[in-house]
């Protein structure tokens, strides 16, 4: 059961109709943000999509685009990038595989959503 839950969030032939809804929500995330000013294209426009769509982005990168801009994501973004950088040389592969994991389950969940899930990436990353 759990196995195929696990599988299912890969399943993107339209046989899952989350991953039909959490795809809808990503086209508008790219949507809104490539409609955004100059302005909120660096910086973001928070809260905008959740009172547009009455919902989340469906992706934690998406989410830190649309809320915090391009800044936002560089902020979560530049760490993980100085890690993988260091684990090549000093860490090993398991580094680079937790650093792969977190970079994929952030597009797949909102690992940056809220004090919880903020608390939590930023331990990791730590």
């Amino acid at each position: 059961m759990v196995i195929e839950r696990l599988l299912e969030v890969f399943d993107f032939q339209g046989g899952s109709s989350s991953n039909n809804a959490r795809e809808y929500y990503w086209s508008l995330a790219l949507e809104t943000y490539a409609n955004y000013s100059p302005v909120h294209l660096i910086f973001g426009h928070n809260g905008y999509f959740r009172a547009e769509f009455g919902n989340s982005t469906e992706s934690g990168w998406l989410y830190l685009l649309v809320n915090h801009g391009v800044l936002g994501v560089f902020i979560y973004l530049i760490p993980l990038i100085l890690l993988l950088t260091f684990s090549k040389r000093n860490l090993g592969y398991q580094a680079i595989l937790v650093i792969s994991v977190i970079l994929v389950g952030n597009s797949m969940f909102t690992m940056t959503f809220g004090i919880l899930g903020g608390f939590m990436y930023w331990l990791v990353v730590i």
